[in-house]
């Protein structure tokens, strides 16, 4: 298992990042030579092929790689038949209902405090511009800042305080689907944010009004 890792890394980091940054050198020189009339393709186009078909070969080696590196788990299903399950498709799931469980009430509230309580003044539209600044940054930064905050920070201070005796080996100041739901969460909370807050805003005025005379309250 442990050659096949580092056969999928080396493909990955090594043999098809060469091959595809060659393919994209012969690219700027053909689109050269045509900007200068040149038409001299032949030699280049063949190269080319070559090494798209050398690239086709590397794919499905690393494809066959993480077939053969994925692990399984069993289960009985309710008719008796057994079925066998990815990991990486669960530890996904479980991902997902973990950043749901985190960003859904809180984003649905922040949606509600914004939308009917907070008054409208600069506080509230400086917070509605970080929040749509928000959802246009990359989300190579909010790896970046789980990996620094949640496992590094986070992690690394619940490893000091409640396991020292385990360190230097990280017991939760390493990967892990809590900090990696935790990045996701963040990641999605513009969105969930806004989405109820629009649909909100789109309640007529005179539902609100009829409504209100009815007896409702505003909670």
């Amino acid at each position: 298992m442990r050659d096949t890792r580092d056969r999928i890394e080396a493909l990955e980091g090594g043999e098809l990042r060469s091959v595809n940054a060659e393919i994209e050198a012969l690219r700027l020189d053909r689109r050269r030579l045509e900007r200068s009339g040149a038409g001299a393709y032949a030699g280049i186009d063949a190269r080319r092929d070559r090494l798209w078909q050398r690239c086709e070969e590397l794919s499905g080696e690393l494809a066959g790689l993480r077939r053969a590196s994925e692990s399984y788990v069993a289960v009985v299903e309710a008719g008796g038949g057994e079925r066998r399950l990815e990991v990486a498709r669960i530890v996904r799931v479980m991902m997902v209902f973990l950043m749901t469980l985190a960003v859904v009430p809180f984003g649905v509230m922040a949606a509600l405090c914004r939308r009917e309580y907070a008054r409208q003044g600069l506080l509230v539209r400086a917070v509605r511009i970080a929040v749509n600044n928000l959802a246009g940054v990359p989300s190579i930064v909010f790896g970046m800042f789980g990996l620094g905050f949640f496992v590094y920070g986070v992690g690394g201070l619940m490893d000091r305080v409640f396991y020292p005796e385990a360190l230097p080996a990280p017991t939760f100041g390493t990967g892990g689907i809590l900090w990696a739901s935790l990045t996701l969460a963040l990641l999605t909370v513009p969105v969930v944010i806004v989405a109820p807050e629009e649909a909100l805003s789109a309640v007529p005025a005179r539902l609100r009004e009829g409504s209100l005379a009815l007896g409702s309250t505003k909670l």
